[in-house]
């Protein structure tokens, strides 16, 4: 027990400056084709990806969270990475992200701009044969819920719905949750 007070501040909607090109509510499945550019100063896909953008999880309470999948094209069941993180799914091209690699002395056309903050560029591990997991982690964005940071039980519902589903049994977590 701690005498510490909360507050709660929800986290959506996103300030202009937050917002990035995959940040819209926008469910469906679609195909990046190699060559694709997300903006002119990101690097292009060099393969085919599919795109599955705000798929539903129910967590074991019921509550709904929303992942952003990209995999390689194609039917094979493929390892997963899961980027859990409360920095939202897709802020990867926003005002706020993008000069980050500058800060570091990159520039952004060293990624695609498929990614989130802090998380795995879908275009390298795509090519690699793996497939990306980016949640929008509880009550961040458009997920559901009050967002309770660096809880593992969340992130281990979310694992295991991928593991039983499109991973064919791999699946693995990178993160700051």
């Amino acid at each position: 027990m701690t005498d510490c007070q909360k507050i709660f501040v929800p986290s959506h909607p996103l300030p202009p400056a937050r917002t990035g090109v995959f940040t819209a509510f926008e469910p469906g499945t679609r195909t990046l084709k190699a060559g694709f550019q997300v903006a002119p100063q990101f690097r292009p896909i060099p393969v085919d990806i599919v795109f599955e953008k705000d798929v539903a999880v129910t967590l074991r309470d019921g509550v709904t969270i929303y992942v952003d999948v990209f995999r390689p094209a194609g039917t094979e069941k493929v390892p997963v990475i899961v980027a859990w993180s409360p920095y939202g799914k897709g802020q990867g091209t926003s005002m706020s992200v993008m000069g980050v690699f500058g800060l570091v002395g990159l520039s952004n056309s060293v990624v695609s701009g498929l990614a989130k903050f802090e998380a795995p560029d879908p275009a390298y591990w795509c090519a690699h044969g793996y497939a990306i997991c980016n949640p929008d982690v509880r009550g961040v964005v458009d997920s559901e819920g009050d967002s309770v940071l660096w809880d593992r039980q969340e992130g281990r519902t979310t694992v295991r719905n991928i593991f039983e589903g499109a991973s064919g049994g791999l699946a693995g977590a990178e993160g700051t949750g």
